[in-house]
């Protein structure tokens, strides 16, 4: 069954989904209003879908705690590189990541805040995804 679970996640980008062994989101409460979101992706998934579904999740978590923006406070990509090999060849593989530190922002302060993001536009957006 483990192996059928292998070659079938083979090839695939990381869907936009909790956490699990081929990625995902996951997100804090590091402060009433403060939290950080982190999406990771497999080496199938693109540096922009990464940063995407990192901004999605924020969004999500924003109005889900009854908010009606955020701002970010920090923003970090990151790529870790490994070796692979396939049929005697090596291969890098690439896998994105994105961490968000942000804080959340009532209507009445989103007008306030420049560098305001409102959540419900950003909800509105098709999910990105990674098309071969």
């Amino acid at each position: 069954m483990l192996l059928l679970v292998a070659m079938l996640s083979v090839g695939c980008a990381t869907p936009y989904q909790q956490m699990d062994r081929m990625g995902g989101y996951a997100d804090a409460q590091l402060a009433a209003r403060v939290f950080e979101i982190r999406f990771v992706g497999n080496g199938y998934t693109r540096r922009t879908t990464v940063e995407a579904y990192a901004m999605r999740r924020a969004a999500e978590v924003t109005v889900s705690h009854g908010f009606a923006g955020f701002v970010e406070m920090q923003s970090n990509g990151g790529t870790d590189q490994s070796l692979m090999y396939v049929n005697d060849q090596a291969q890098v593989v690439s896998k994105h990541s994105m961490t968000k530190r942000i804080y959340l922002l009532t209507a009445q302060e989103m007008g306030q805040v420049p560098a305001a993001l409102d959540a419900r536009l950003i909800l509105a957006r098709p999910a990105e995804a990674d098309e071969d």
